[in-house]
């Protein structure tokens, strides 16, 4: 366990913490290979099928989607656009279906309509305790929590809690109507 002996914040041992990166990191290997890194074989989350909803739920292209049934493993990183290899590492951490999330500016890189999409997709993950899981089984989970840094105005209304952080003035809680373009900078 950690505990910190100044907050007494606690984070146990089993939970699991999944930070990602702002840029997409992608290996040699294939597609399905790169969005099921950190899984075990044999995990019921290691599934095309499972790979496959998510990405569709992420509005990923069909070019995409084609590629996770592909062996290829050096075409596909050289035809997909930054916005699809940011989807990918969306789809990665919600594949891996972490407690928690940790994502920096999550739709920096994508157009209003997806960003929508991909905040949608972190809101069920937190409420159903995962994405596209079995929601009659959303009790017997774990909760799910997703941290992010936002880049647009319109992020923040996905968050439960908006928190300003600043140099001069520290750390406070405000309401998303008092977020500005400045504090997003």
């Amino acid at each position: 366990t950690a505990m910190s002996e100044d907050s007494g914040f606690y984070l146990p041992r089993q939970l699991r913490v999944l930070h990602v990166s702002l840029e997409p990191l992608f290996f040699r290997g294939t597609l399905l290979d790169n969005l099921r890194l950190g899984l075990k074989e044999g995990c019921a989350n290691a599934d095309i099928e499972r790979a496959v909803a998510v990405c569709t739920r992420l509005h990923c292209s069909e070019d995409l989607i084609h590629f996770l049934y592909s062996e290829s493993t050096e075409h596909w990183s050289s035809v997909l656009s930054q916005t699809q290899k940011h989807l990918c590492v969306l789809a990665r951490a919600l594949i891996n279906d972490p407690e928690v999330i940790c994502i920096h500016k999550p739709t920096r890189a994508f157009g209003l309509a997806t960003s929508r999409k991909a905040m949608e997709c972190l809101q069920e993950f937190v409420t159903n305790r995962g994405l596209d899981r079995d929601v009659s089984a959303t009790q017997q989970r774990r909760p799910r929590t997703c941290l992010f840094t936002a880049s647009k105005p319109s992020d923040t209304e996905f968050a439960d809690m908006v928190v300003h952080v600043n140099k001069t003035k520290g750390i406070a809680q405000i309401s998303r109507e008092d977020v500005t373009l400045d504090m997003l900078g």
